[in-house]
């Protein structure tokens, strides 16, 4: 599927068939692929779970501009690994993106997107230091050099929103940016869907509890992004403490995408990231953690990528680089983890259920761990349930860590891997020249994970590389 923001504002997603579908939005243009749903003849691909995990993917997104990430040196055009991705097209033109699969036995194979990418034209001059009234589908010029107060509630439920860099010089800056202000109204809404910034300066990127649609950075820089901690919001409705309306505005934000934007710092806690998102995609950022305790980036995520990332600690008594967890899941009857919705929405009331989403979907490739001179945290990557309490309803499932390295030399701590469906293969010691990473499987936490969500974990070695035709 492709999922984006249409030229009209309106959120899509469209299953694609090959060389027939076309997304067209205005540049720069963020979609977001996720290829979960290819299989393949051979027993340990036969269904889209089994694929997730076992297939080699890669991603041709068609602009092919032949610049390399400041992160890894590696191509921005293609990435492989794991079958989500997110793209930011910059450049107006008519495009191509190829998504392929290759399985175990060397079968190859691909699907083909249309990919349109509209002129935005000439837009609205920006006045350094005044905010104009934002209107829908409108663009708006932003001087180099030029700065900007706080956006606070000015862009609340409007489509289509660009601000972009002019003229030569520093990316023009902004205070803390709130794509969607509200937390939850009592009268039906329409959220913010579509904002994207190119080649700003933003202090810090966040949003309320009603979220937002496919929204993106890119390239300048982001320096704190805040998620939201939308558990808190999901117990308020399970206590039955908002009306019904205001359960249904509180929503998962869905679709972020912060490309080539730079170091993120820390947003507080002892965290550079912490929240839950759906479809967020992170491609060629730092992420900086400069103070002790907790973990850099810790969050329920939904068909997500981190692809060419650094993770970094420059502080003793972190906990770890990643943590990846799920959220709980019960209703009236008991605990039912096959019933978590695939939808944004953060909770259900319909039937007195009370549902969770899991961790799922995520992909993590070709990212470093730590920098030389660095801190090492106490621990690795986590994926698994929180604690381990006696109710077995945290589920994590399809998560995927492919061509990573760290700079340490030896083995300190394992990967841990509790869940189904779960993936590490070539994550490796000494920059990329060591062994391979240990891993524990369904290890941690066991009384949480749900029944029958031990496994199966698929380790060790890269998986043969997808040779494009």
């Amino acid at each position: 599927t492709a999922s984006y923001v249409d030229t009209s504002g309106n959120p899509q997603e469209t299953a694609v068939v090959d060389a027939v579908t076309t997304v067209t939005g205005v540049a720069p243009f963020f979609v977001s692929f996720n290829a979960h749903g290819f299989v393949s003849t051979v027993a340990d691909a036969d269904t889209a779970d089994k694929a997730f995990c076992t297939m080699e993917f890669l991603f041709q997104f068609g602009e092919a501009r032949g610049t390399t990430f400041s992160t890894t040196g590696l191509s921005t055009d293609t990435e492989r690994g794991g079958p989500v991705a997110g793209y930011g097209y910059e450049v107006p033109g008519t495009y191509q993106a190829r998504v392929w699969g290759r399985d175990s036995a060397g079968n190859q194979g691909y699907i083909r997107l249309n990919v349109v990418v509209t002129d935005p034209g000439a837009g609205t001059d920006m006045t350094p230091g005044v905010l104009p009234t934002f209107v829908a589908n409108t663009v708006y010029n932003a001087p180099a050099g030029g700065t900007w107060p706080d956006i606070t509630n000015q862009l609340d439920g409007l489509p289509n929103v660009i601000i972009r860099k002019t003229g030569a010089g520093a990316d023009p800056s902004f205070g803390t940016v709130t794509l969607d202000s509200r937390a939850e109204p009592n009268t039906a809404i329409t959220r913010t869907r579509g904002v994207r910034f190119l080649g700003c300066d933003i202090a810090n990127l966040t949003y309320g509890n009603v979220g937002f649609d496919h929204c993106a950075a890119i390239n300048g820089r982001v320096r704190v992004l805040s998620l939201q901690n939308m558990y808190y919001a999901a117990d308020q409705v399970i206590a039955q403490e908002m009306t019904s309306q205001q359960a249904q505005n509180v929503r998962m934000a869905r679709g972020l995408l912060l490309q080539n934007t730079g170091a993120l710092g820390d947003v507080g806690g002892g965290y550079v990231l912490i929240g839950e998102i759906r479809a967020l995609h992170l491609r060629g950022i730092t992420s900086t953690k400069s103070s002790t305790g907790q973990h850099n980036v810790r969050g329920v995520f939904k068909e997500c990528s981190f692809r060419n990332c650094v993770f970094n600690n420059t502080v003793s008594g972190s906990v770890s680089y990643l943590k990846f967890q799920g959220w709980e899941c019960t209703d009236a009857g008991g605990d039912t983890p096959d019933a978590w919705p695939s939808t944004d929405m953060v909770v259900s009331a319909a039937g007195g259920r009370r549902l969770g989403l899991p961790l799922s979907e995520v992909c993590i490739s070709d990212c470093v761990m730590g920098l030389a001179g660095s801190s090492r945290p106490v621990a690795n990557i986590g994926v698994g349930p929180e604690n381990n309490d006696a109710a077995r309803d945290q589920g994590c499932e399809l998560v995927r860590i492919d061509h990573c390295t760290t700079t340490w030399t030896t083995q300190w701590y394992r990967v841990d891997l509790s869940g189904r469906h779960l993936a590490c293969r070539d994550y490796r010691l000494d920059n990329g020249a060591g062994a391979l990473v240990e891993v524990n499987e369904n290890t941690v936490h066991p009384n949480r994970t749900p029944p029958g969500w031990e496994g199966p974990t698929y380790i060790g070695a890269a998986l043969a590389a997808v040779a494009p035709a």
